[in-house]
């Protein structure tokens, strides 16, 4: 174990980063933890005082990017079963619960802009993976899609799926101003005992002072 840390994660070694998080989780009250971006090579697992990390990466001779892994606290190993697969986009965990078993996947995915073939290498992988969890069992994706939103929706029509959605009618009504008699009835039903609102003017004030409040408030 290091001592003294450094509060910069760029001067800590990557393999000590886990302590860093360690402390983090467990602060967070977090059992299970997906991670992402690990760039630590080959595959490997290190215990820390309150959590286990499990990782996938590249190989030691490739570029250290991307990586996969999850961070399980200590007490539910019993239940766990890593799989010894995956890639560095991919890692799959089996966890055993008195309810059945769950798969969670921890998932990095190409951005937009990546190749097309890399894009497709990666769905067809997480296809392959959802198709070979039975029905019965339950499946947890968890993790960076890389997804992104915007108002450009022209740009990937079939993702979106926008013409399933129902568009209810507008309501031109809603842009009348309210009557006296409904200001009144709003009043009526303010609750009693509530803070003032952004007017500073607490509910209770204004039932009480209705009648003399009402004409100036609807001008």
């Amino acid at each position: 174990m290091l001592t003294g840390l450094s509060n910069d994660m760029q001067d800590i070694d990557d393999t000590r980063k886990t302590v860093v998080i360690n402390n983090e989780l467990l602060r967070q009250s977090v059992d299970i933890a997906a991670l992402q971006e690990t760039r630590l090579a080959d595959s490997g697992t290190l215990k820390e005082k309150d959590y286990t990390f499990f990782w996938k990466g590249k190989q030691s001779d490739e570029p250290r990017e991307h990586g996969v892994g999850f961070a399980v606290k200590n007490s539910l190993l019993s239940t766990v079963e890593p799989d010894g697969e995956g890639s560095e986009r991919l890692l799959i965990l089996r966890l055993n619960t008195t309810t059945g078993p769950i798969t969670l996947v921890s998932v990095y995915a190409p951005t937009l802009t990546s190749p097309p073939e890399t894009k497709d290498l990666f769905y067809e992988k997480l296809s392959s993976v959802i198709r070979n969890i039975p029905d019965k069992e339950q499946l947890i994706l968890l993790g960076d899609f890389n997804a992104r939103v915007g108002a450009d929706n022209d740009s990937w029509p079939s993702c979106l799926a926008l013409d399933a959605i129902e568009c209810l009618p507008t309501m031109d009504e809603l842009d009348v101003e309210p009557t006296l008699e409904e200001l009144s009835k709003g009043i009526d039903n303010l609750t009693s005992g509530k803070a003032p609102g952004n007017d500073g003017i607490p509910p209770d004030l204004l039932k009480q002072c209705k009648s003399s409040l009402l004409s100036p408030l609807h001008k």
